[in-house]
């Protein structure tokens, strides 16, 4: 590339108000508008670059001009023309020229009239005065005042040279292109971040392992750097703090690159490509002794292998690293460093070890409260905003926050080394904050809990764990084990006193007992109970699990990814549970050593999965069949049960294994009066749910629960036959006896015992529906079910199946994307895209845990319908209404890029426009909305433009309102100006008007008002025809919107589809698309027309639900 450079004389013409119009000599192409003199020059040399990077070389002299360029001012008198009679006298004009120099003549320039004249061996001003006659004759300006006005514009005009230094292709790279053999591109540019020009996020505390690292990379023997530390400890970091103290440490001259071995890799599917790659890159960094970050070395020996190549992008690079011809920086865990050592030894040998340290906890404390300033500093506010509205103030972090923040990650997420996880967790903390508020400790355990879903009277000290309550929590979900569920609530209170040992699960618990008896229901429920969610619950079973084969598989999978460990590093607060743990094979147990133990695991690529914010659980059949089989009696052996399964555990698990447990937990087989207390909870259920459709009520006589009891339990199985008896015998018939029965609408059936079986009578419901479902506490649980059928009906409606392959496709974009965000070669759409997916994931997040939370109101609501105590539901039915109302409001936002602004563009009749403007105006401002009303006009008259010129001195929007007055009559578009008193609008309905524009901001002002386009009919007076308004909305300023005109504009008009109907002289409004009629009182039809804004919304809102 050949660099020359330019000198182009360009002229800046003033056109008053602060506008400027700037263009080129010998650039016709080139013209800016601005309101800056020194933006408007930056802009000007950036376009012309442009151009003349794209001229060919033959034709560049043709854009030079050596010579100076001068301004003249040409002066002109033009006699009154004889078909105007009201022009009187001699009108005077002054044009300006530029004049200059071109060889042996005389050339000038009239940049108002776009006219050039050469004058050889003449006078250059006879013929510019001569041109300049003959010009406005011939265009007919002369007969036109406003014509002339407007060529009278500027006031002055200022000569400029602007410096322009292109990138000119020389012959021979034109040639290469040609001929197809043009240079490759850079490979570090294409598969790297240039760090230099990509300043990377600030990191605190790292003076002395930053210039460690600098004398280990930028010494006089350079060498490659290994950097050793847990995850999260700041490796990377220490690289980018590098790079930004570069200048500091004599390496402002060093080129510091960035990448990983996913990105070498990507498009590379060839034989061979990869590794083509990589050569032109090791000796593109040479060339330049760039230092280059390659991301993690347990990766770079992983990528690139395939069936016949066992050599790795690690083992490939690793010749030049040691030899010194790439100098590179990898990372590793502790763990990554051993596997890799005993793979290949030599491969460690190529670097230098660097030890990255976890902070000491003064350190670490002051790390975070750095971080906390410096995200509390207010943002810099940009010189022109897009949207008028203010920057929020960003929120800061108080000293017991901080205290606070410290303390919950000591203890619950110490899966992470410091300071990596209570970094992120205070970025998105403050980043969701409150602006201009100040977190206190408050707030950080409720966002901790937020994301854990860990209890706040766990987190909280000063919360009490009321005993009593967590006792009944579990003995509501799990009947007839009390000992059970003391055991697991002392567990808990032990856990909530901070006597747990650290370093290890949360909990490790052995569940042993026979089948049917509530094992995995007391597991749920503990996933419940600590995570808010019984979906925190991970079940393996391990009867599949019954070799050493499929034993590894739970940490090393796909990918080298284990089942357990992904599962763990995917969610760390959670309840792993291994049901029926005594069918795994032998080498299961060694696993189970090490995860109770140590709190950890490796899986096969060298990644720890940290178990200690997880709990541990596992059942046992252990001694069942034996106990089963005893020959003491029934009380003799409900006694001796807890000893005999303990003893059986004792006798099966290795001793190093049996002391880890934190709790034997053993459940007692169920006798009679359990399962019939198992019987009664289910028959309560299904009378509570039949009570709550309104359509059957069924009253069961004395012994129907025991019945069901006796034909249920075999205490082989426990209370899993239960459920199959009710079906078979109760509520089967049931439904078959409803379905036959002549009884029409809602009918009461009667069930009681006869012989051995139920019988059953149908009967028609009385006005009294029992004395037993209270009727409020029924609508209460009927409104449940009715919401937790709409949230099921969401999950499974178009709208969030589409969102959900939406989400997939934007993944797999996001991912081929982000291999080269950080070097900054994003196209607009991958940049939209990976913009777009996080709004996507939280609105199926949203509808997700509608779900589960509608399911768990209903069961609440069922208990409560037959007086169990269940809390208060009318508090929790109206916060699920809102969570319901904002998943919709969610998903209908995905359509919008932004949703708090937006503007209503009225095109019509004249009367129609004001009618309906003015209750546009009324509506949106008593819903709380900030409304601005613009005119459009063709001109403005003598008296318009004095009161503008007036208002201009005084009031700032009048400012830039002749700003844009300026702006548009230099371009001849339709003048666009806000309405400044809208009263004195209204009242005097100026004519030569063609459309109107309203500007809406606040919250969900573009989803409001975008159910309003359309063609709006308004009958004003009675016997008159309808006046059509035509109503667009945009979501650009109304300065910005582009009148349509002449045939479009009629043809919109015309269109068929009409949107609402107004008569006015009845006071009634006919919603067409709603077949809905609002009448209003007096005048008031902004009334009615707010009514017909809110009921189109949730129309649409609701619209979503449909399947």
């Amino acid at each position: 590339m050949a660099l020359i450079s330019f000198r182009i004389p360009a002229f800046i013409q003033d056109l008053g108000g602060g506008l400027l119009l700037g263009e080129a000599l010998f650039f016709p192409e080139v013209t800016r508008l601005s309101d800056s003199r020194p933006r408007l020059t930056s802009t000007l040399g950036a376009n012309l670059r442009r151009i003349l990077e794209q001229e060919l070389l033959l034709d560049l002299h043709r854009r030079r001009q050596a010579a100076r360029v001068d301004v003249r001012t040409i002066s002109i008198e033009l006699d009154a023309p004889r078909e105007l009679p009201l022009w009187a006298g001699r009108l005077p004009l002054k044009f300006h020229a530029l004049c200059w120099k071109q060889g042996d003549a005389e050339a000038a320039r009239v940049p108002a009239l776009s006219i050039e004249v050469l004058a050889t061996g003449q006078n250059l001003e006879k013929l510019l005065v001569s041109g300049i006659r003959a010009t406005l004759t011939r265009r007919g300006m002369a007969q036109s005042l406003r014509e002339l006005a407007f060529t009278q514009r500027v006031e002055s005009v200022t000569p400029e040279n602007i410096s322009v230094v292109p990138q000119l292709r020389s012959p021979r790279d034109i040639a290469r292109e040609e001929e197809g053999t043009a240079e490759p591109p850079s490979v570090l540019a294409e598969v790297c971040t240039d760090l230099c020009k990509v300043p990377p996020r600030e990191a605190w505390e790292l003076n002395e392992a930053v210039a460690a690292l600098a004398r280990l990379v930028g010494g006089e023997h350079p060498a490659s750097v290994l950097l050793v530390g847990q995850a999260g400890v700041g490796k990377t970091a220490l690289f980018h703090q590098l790079v930004r103290e570069r200048a500091r440490l004599a390496l402002a001259a060093t080129p510091f690159w960035e990448t990983s071995g996913s990105r070498l890799v990507a498009g590379m599917s060839g034989y061979g490509m990869w590794q083509q790659r990589c050569d032109h890159l090791r000796r593109e960094a040479a060339k330049t002794r760039a230092v280059v970050h390659l991301g993690s070395l347990s990766e770079l020996m992983d990528v690139g292998k395939a069936e016949g190549i066992e050599q790795g992008m690690a083992g490939f690079l690793r010749p030049f690293i040691a030899r010194g011809e790439l100098l590179a920086v990898v990372e590793a865990t502790p763990e990554q460093v051993a596997l890799i050592e005993r793979q290949d030894p030599a491969l460690l040998n190529a670097f230098t070890r660097l030890e990255v340290e976890e902070p000491a906890p003064p350190r670490a404390r002051a790390i975070l409260r750095r971080e906390a300033d410096f995200l509390a500093r207010p943002a810099p506010r940009p010189a022109r905003r897009k949207r008028p509205q203010e920057i929020p103030e960003p929120c800061s972090l108080a000293d017991d926050g901080l205290d606070k923040l410290e303390r919950l990650h000591r203890r619950f997420a110490s899966y992470s080394a410091w300071p990596g996880r209570p970094l992120r967790f205070l970025r998105n903390l403050m980043r969701d904050g409150t602006p201009g508020s100040t977190l206190a400790a408050r707030d950080v355990t409720l966002a901790f809990a937020r994301e854990s879903g860990l209890p706040l009277s766990m987190l909280d000290e000063d919360a009490e764990l009321k005993l009593e309550e967590v006792q009944q929590f579990f003995s509501e979900r799990v009947l007839a084990q009390d000992r059970a569920v003391e055991l697991v609530v002392d567990l808990l209170a032990t856990f909530k006193a901070g006597l747990s040992r650290p370093g290890r699960p949360l909990a490790s618990l052995l569940f042993i007992g026979p089948t049917g008896v509530g094992k995995t229901e007391m597991a749920r429920s503990l996933a419940e109970y600590l995570f808010s969610n019984r979906s925190r619950l991970t079940r393996f079973d391990m009867s599949e699990y019954a070799d050493p084969a499929s034993v590894q598989r739970l940490i090393s999978g796909l990918g080298g990814e284990g089942l357990l460990t992904a599962r763990v590093r995917e969610q760390p607060f959670a309840v792993i549970l291994f049901d029926e743990f005594e069918k795994a094979d032998s080498s299961f147990f060694d696993l189970l050593l090490q995860v109770l133990g140590e709190g950890r695991l490796t899986d096969a690529r060298g990644r720890v999965a940290d178990f200690t914010t997880s709990v541990i659980i596992m059942t046992s059949n252990l001694g069942a069949q034996g106990f089963m089989q005893g020959n003491l009696g029934f009380g003799t052996r409900r006694k001796k049960a807890e000893a005999h399964f303990t003893t059986e555990v004792r006798n099966f698990l290795r001793p190093e294994l049996l002391n880890r447990l934190d709790r034997i937990v053993p459940f007692m087989p169920l006798d009679g009066a359990a399962i019939e207390r198992v019987a009664a909870r289910e028959l309560e259920l299904a009378q509570r749910r039949a009570a709550a459709s309104g359509r059957l009520e069924f009253l069961a006589a004395p012994g129907v629960v025991e019945l069901l009891a006796k034909l249920g339990w075999q205490e082989k199985y426990g209370a899993r036959p239960l459920k199959r008896a009710m079906e078979r015998h109760l509520l089967v018939p049931l439904a078959v006896a409803v379905n036959e029965s002549s009884a029409q609408g809602p009918v009461r059936a009667e069930i009681s015992v006869k012989g051995d079986g139920l019988a059953m009578e149908i009967h028609a419901a009385g006005r009294e529906r029992g004395k037993r479902a209270d009727l409020a506490r029924t609508a209460l649980a009927q409104e449940s079910m009715d919401l937790r059928r709409s949230a099921q009906q969401l999950l499974k409606s178009p709208v969030v199946r589409d969102l959900t392959s939406e989400i997939y496709n934007l993944e797999r974009a996001a991912r081929q994307a982000q291999r080269r965000r950080r070097k900054g070669g994003l196209t607009s759409e991958e940049a939209a895209n990976l913009k777009r997916l996080p709004r996507c994931k939280e609105a199926l997040g949203r509808v997700d845990s509608l779900q589960e939370d509608a399911r768990r109101l209903e069961s609440r609501a069922l208990l409560a319908s037959f007086g169990r105590p269940s809390g208060s539901l009318d508090d929790a039915l109206a916060r699920l209404r809102q969570d319901f109302d904002r998943a919709l409001l969610g998903l209908y936002h995905l359509h919008f890029e932004q949703v708090e602004y937006g503007c209503l563009a009225l095109n019509g009749e004249r009367p129609a426009m004001l009618a309906l403007a003015q209750a546009y105006i009324a509506a949106l401002r008593e819903r709380g909305f900030e409304v601005t009303l613009y005119r459009y006009a063709q001109e403005l008259s003598r008296q318009e433009f004095k009161r503008l010129e007036l208002d201009a001195t005084h009031n700032a929007q009048a400012r830039r309102a002749r700003v844009e007055y300026h702006r548009r009559v230099q371009l001849g578009a339709a003048l666009c100006l806000p309405v400044l008193d809208e009263d004195r609008f209204f009242d005097e309905s100026p004519e030569g008007m063609p459309a109107l524009a309203l500007e809406v901001l606040g919250e969900n002002a573009l989803p409001l008002i975008q159910l309003e386009k359309g063609k709006h009919l308004l009958l004003l007076e009675q016997g008159t025809k309808p006046l059509a308004c035509h109503v667009d909305v945009i979501d650009v300023s109304p300065m910005d919107y582009l009148l349509p005109r002449g045939e479009a504009r009629e043809k919109l008009l015309a269109q068929d589809y009409i949107r609402r109907k107004y008569d006015l002289p009845l006071r009634k409004l006919l919603d067409l698309r709603l077949g809905r009629v609002w009448a209003w009182p007096g005048r008031d039809m902004q009334m009615a027309l707010g009514q017909a804004l809110a009921e189109s919304f949730s129309h649409a809102l609701k619209a979503q639900v449909a399947p």
